[in-house]
């Protein structure tokens, strides 16, 4: 068994390849080290050495365990005027910390969210879209690539969505055109709220209703003024949200037909 001091001998300035006769080509044998001579490979070639070591450190690597990961705590706070929910994340051992935090709806709404953000300092960020209310699940992974750290997590509970998501928004333009030598008034309606709305739409000539009209969806009616010609003139659209009752109305102005 070889001694501490032994072992202390070989550092990077009595290394092995700075000993006599390393790089002289030699027969392989025992005790043998440094360039060798070796059937059907290059002489070049040396994959590694052999050299002893203190029974104390044989003993440690034999006796080597994995390592429990440590707990880890995970708090988080939301600030409704910016939308911005911030994710702390601290280790038992107060440790380094590496992963992610997902951060994930939980609420009644039927609109899904999720994002994930790299733990930077112990602390990791993300803005809530206008549209998302109910409660946030904010969870670390722990570090996943060895389990140095175990995950946790926390929740945000009374989220609403910001009331210019909630209202309803519409888009309507109008056409005049004869058909059969009558004027008709064409009105198309979309709806640009972030949630299904009725759609009314109001002209002169008539009215039409549509039910659940869905984000970005579009709706057209043809209204039959039964004359050859008529003045300039405005079709009135509404939207109104089911979930709030709130109500947005717009002006889609025609031009005249003669």
């Amino acid at each position: 068994m070889t001694s501490e001091k032994q072992l202390e001998a070989t550092n990077w300035n009595n290394r092995l390849s700075q000993t006599p006769g390393w790089m002289t080509p030699k027969a392989p044998g025992p005790g043998v080290t440094g360039r060798v001579y070796a059937d059907g490979m290059p002489e070049e070639d040396r994959h590694g050495v052999f050299f002893t070591i203190p029974q104390t450190i044989s003993d440690a690597v034999k006796s080597w365990t994995s390592v429990k990961a440590v707990g880890s705590t995970t708090t988080a706070s939301y600030n409704p005027a910016t939308r911005v929910i911030t994710a702390k994340v601290s280790a038992s051992d107060s440790g380094t910390l590496a992963g992610n935090v997902v951060f994930a709806l939980r609420g009644s709404t039927d609109t899904s969210w999720s994002q994930t953000v790299k733990v930077v300092n112990g602390e990791a960020r993300a803005t809530v879209p206008d549209n998302i209310a109910g409660t946030l699940a904010v969870a670390y992974d722990g570090y996943a690539a060895d389990d140095l750290v175990a995950p946790s997590e926390t929740t945000v509970s009374g989220i609403t969505a910001s009331d210019e998501s909630v209202a309803p928004k519409v888009e309507a333009t109008a056409s005049i055109r004869k058909i059969g030598g009558k004027a008709y008034v064409t009105v198309t309606a979309v709806n640009r709220s972030q949630a299904p709305a009725l759609i009314e739409i109001v002209t002169p000539y008539g009215s039409k209703s549509f039910t659940d009209v869905q984000p970005n969806a579009k709706v057209t009616a043809a209204f039959n003024s039964r004359a050859t010609s008529i003045p300039a003139g405005k079709a009135v659209v509404s939207a109104t949200t089911a979930s709030t009752g709130m109500k947005t109305s717009v002006d889609a102005p025609y031009a005249a037909q003669n």
